[in-house]
């Protein structure tokens, strides 16, 4: 099930992202990506959201990946300093064709130390 995410993205709204993340996960999916690709502003709040429906995730065994194409949304989600944030991809066709929670971290650390080795880095 993909959950697309607002353009921006801020105290004022983060609360809403939560509960969107988690009614998808409640619905029992075996797969719930949240799509930031119309995302273009993200505080850290978004980022803490995000982490907080991982959490979820693991509890009702659902796998959560995101979907960030913007690369101050990326940058933000990097600032919150949070590990338990699910994977990120580059675009929804990558979310939705890779395995099962592999390594999507290291390629995620990797496309944050040369962006131009992805299409974020075109963003």
């Amino acid at each position: 099930m993909v959950v697309p995410m607002p353009e921006e993205i801020d105290a004022a709204n983060s609360a809403q992202l939560g509960e969107r993340l988690n009614l998808a996960l409640l619905l029992g999916v075996p797969l719930v990506i949240a799509d930031f690709t119309q995302t273009r502003f993200s505080d850290t709040s978004g980022a803490r959201e995000l982490a907080l429906a991982r959490g979820l995730a693991a509890e009702m065994k659902v796998e959560l990946r995101a979907v960030v194409t913007s690369a101050s949304v990326l940058r933000a989600f990097e600032l919150a300093g949070l590990d338990e944030l699910p994977p990120v991809y580059p675009s929804l066709d990558a979310a939705l064709a890779a395995s099962p929670a592999s390594d999507d971290l290291r390629l995620l650390q990797r496309d944050l130390a040369d962006p131009s080795s992805t299409p974020l880095g075109t963003v």
